[in-house]
């Protein structure tokens, strides 16, 4: 059985990635097909390109690189475009058993951990991560889930270094 750092659970919507030029809120509503304009950018039909928010590919990279289990709560439908972005982009690989439905986070979240469990992959809770930029949803984990750590993405924070920063100050605390 691997023993892992910790786990980090992350949004992808305005966390992982964001919008140009558009008011999107959900990567779902984009309308494929979907095209890789460059290693961080992604085209639909109708010209709308999607980006991996600065420092998000390091984020991950540091994170895999430092034994953290990386998965993702999303509102999105999983088919057809939250599985393809993460392709096209080369990302898909960090993320396990990413849970992308319309359920609240704390389900998702609670779904995370139950399979965790029953796959023997013991992760304190003092040791799960969620970062997402919608407060409401950090809320609503954290009411149901008080000691994991909880962090708003902002447009003014990047998963790398703020973010990771934040997550290795609050581990090093636990120490």
């Amino acid at each position: 059985m691997k023993k892992y750092r910790g786990l980090i659970i992350l949004d992808a919507d305005e966390t992982l990635w964001s919008f140009k030029w558009h008011e999107l809120t959900w990567a779902t509503v984009l309308e494929p097909p979907l095209k890789i304009v460059s290693r961080d950018e992604i085209v639909d039909k109708n010209g709308v390109i999607l980006f991996l928010r600065p420092g998000t590919r390091e984020f991950l990279e540091k994170s895999a690189e430092n034994n953290f289990l990386l998965s993702m709560a999303s509102h999105n439908d999983w088919e057809p475009n939250v599985v393809t972005i993460l392709e096209l982009l080369d990302i898909k690989k960090y993320f396990y058993r990413p849970q992308v439905d319309w359920r609240p986070k704390d389900q998702q979240v609670d779904d995370i951990l139950k399979i965790l469990e029953k796959e023997k992959i013991e992760i304190p809770r003092d040791r799960v991560f969620f970062l997402d930029d919608r407060k409401i949803n950090l809320d609503v984990v954290k009411q149901r889930f008080p000691r994991v750590n909880c962090l708003l993405i902002t447009p003014n924070i990047r998963l790398y270094p703020e973010a990771w920063k934040w997550i290795m100050r609050r581990e090093e605390s636990l120490s």
